[in-house]
């Protein structure tokens, strides 16, 4: 990695123990294992996510950045047969796909939250986003009975169902609530649900014991 501004965010182990981490960037950034550049903003930052073995061996890398757009994987979660889940959020026009097809997804107003799915090649299959004209964010994503649970903030009335059907959350009063977003392995729209107050809610965390859910955040 070269001398760009970079931070880690997430670590996680796939079911062989090789290690996933991501994190984000600001300007120029070499890859292992090909030392592949890639270029972010010098103010808006990128993503990126790399696999090593267990040895340490870089075994591949991708990024999702470009020179006009944020770009923030908040969490990731690797499932049972070694998909990767990641969320975060993003603003203008971001092309999510790791292949030659394009996958571009474009924020209706602020920052857009967005779900990926990706194998365990790191090649992104499904990309699902969400947003109004406000800011909204996607925090924390677990894996739960081949489903996901994504949980996040949001502001004023979202539409939470990525299909041609609608299922608006409104937050209360001006400021941010929490929403928990449960989608299939299809990354499809299976049921939502808001929670906060006059004074604003931020979502932290979440975790699944194999029978409940554990979110933490801020008022």
């Amino acid at each position: 990695i070269d001398n760009a501004d970079q931070q880690g965010t997430k670590i996680a182990l796939d079911t062989a123990g090789n290690v996933v981490v991501s994190g984000t960037f600001f300007g120029n950034v070499l890859l292992p294992p090909s030392s592949t550049n890639y270029n972010s903003s010098q103010t808006l930052p990128g993503s990126v996510m790399v696999k090593l073995d267990t040895a340490g061996t870089a075994l591949w890398a991708r990024a999702w950045c470009n020179t006009t757009s944020e770009v923030i994987i908040e969490d990731f979660v690797i499932d049972s047969l070694n998909f990767i889940i990641a969320v975060g959020e993003f603003t203008g026009t971001v092309n999510f796909s790791t292949t030659a097809t394009p996958n571009s997804k474009t924020s209706l107003g602020g920052k857009d939250f967005f779900v990926f799915k990706s194998g365990s090649a790191g090649h992104v299959q499904l990309v699902a986003t969400g947003g109004n004209l406000n800011n909204d964010f996607a925090t924390s994503v677990v894996s739960v009975l081949n489903n996901y649970v994504i949980q996040g903030s949001f502001n004023g009335t979202l539409d939470f169902d990525n299909s041609s059907a609608v299922f608006n959350l409104t937050s209360t009063g001006s400021t941010h609530d929490c929403f928990l977003l449960k989608l299939n392995a299809g990354l499809t729209f299976l049921n939502s649900y808001s929670f906060g107050g006059n004074q604003g809610t931020i979502a932290r965390g979440l975790s699944f014991d194999g029978q409940h859910l554990y979110s933490v955040g801020q008022t």
